[in-house]
């Protein structure tokens, strides 16, 4: 008499349903736990690991591989970026046409700045300022964008790209709107500028540059402590250029900031369409 042994309600797979041979037998051992011929395999059990199967002295090494942690989405936190730094340029726009705080300010700051002035200073002042230029700014993303061609990421030199064209039209539009005067060319280190003052286009499109590096660099592969110097590495970028303008007297100090402010929008906005549009890619 051939014996059908129940199995507990959790068993799965090959294990349900299996036919054993008589009690007593000698090839009961061998053949009690055979799955039957319709009975697919089960996978092993999944981890965490990408292609790792828990258990067994192989998986345990492959555990020890690097988590694949779902990528958190950063456009709500984008948004109250660009929220909270639109807010800070309506104050200082509002500030420079109604002199209020911290515009008031502005003409003492730019003469400390002047009678500051020392010639290594300036010596490293005026190129600093050309790189953040509309010539330097041009070469610098148009080598950028040629080198992400080659390395075939054309995602991250369109939004490059992108970014810095719209960056330069929002320049012109702010300032035409605005049309606030530079300081006097008496205090000027260098050629008169022909374009309004307020906001800094050196401060803005500069901003927008090297924070579109870091972005990079936050959305990559690479540590911590690399994405962290990545995000130092263009605050101090964007601070140089900024102070320059104000050590040179090309702009007032509420200029440089409010370019700041718009840059931090600009760039949460090129994030968020970033992130919808081409979706997060860790390269």
């Amino acid at each position: 008499m051939r014996v059908l042994i129940p199995l507990p309600e959790r068993a799965q797979g090959p294990l349900r349903n299996l036919r054993c041979p008589p009690v007593g037998s000698g090839a009961t051992r061998r053949r009690c736990y055979r799955p039957t011929a319709h009975s697919p395999a089960p996978a092993p059990p999944q981890s965490r690991v990408t292609g790792c199967t828990q258990g067994g002295p192989i998986g345990s090494r492959l555990m020890q591989q690097t988590i694949a942690v779902p990528q958190r989405d950063l456009r709500p936190l984008l948004a109250l970026m660009a929220t909270a730094a639109a807010a800070v340029f309506a104050w200082l726009a509002v500030s420079t046409e109604c002199g209020y705080s911290p515009a008031v300010y502005d003409p003492a700051v730019t003469a400390w700045a002047v009678r500051a002035r020392h010639g290594l200073v300036t010596a490293v002042a005026w190129p600093v300022t050309q790189l953040g230029g509309t010539l330097g700014l041009t070469l610098l993303t148009a080598a950028v964008c040629t080198f992400l061609l080659l390395r075939r990421h054309w995602r991250r030199a369109l939004v490059l790209a992108g970014a810095m064209v719209g960056s330069s039209l929002l320049t012109v539009i702010l300032k035409l709107i605005f049309a606030r005067a530079r300081p006097s060319t008496a205090l000027l280190l260098g050629d008169p500028a022909s374009s309004w003052s307020f906001p800094s286009g050196h401060s803005f499109n500069t901003g927008v540059f090297v924070g579109v590096l870091a972005g990079f660099a936050l959305v990559s592969t690479a540590s911590p402590a690399r994405k962290a110097l990545a995000g130092i590495a263009a605050c101090m970028a964007a601070a140089a250029v900024g102070l320059s303008r104000v050590y040179l007297a090309y702009h007032w100090l509420t200029d440089v900031l409010a370019g700041w402010a718009i840059a931090l929008v600009w760039l949460c906005v090129v994030g968020i369409v970033s992130l919808t549009v081409l979706g997060p890619r860790q390269e």
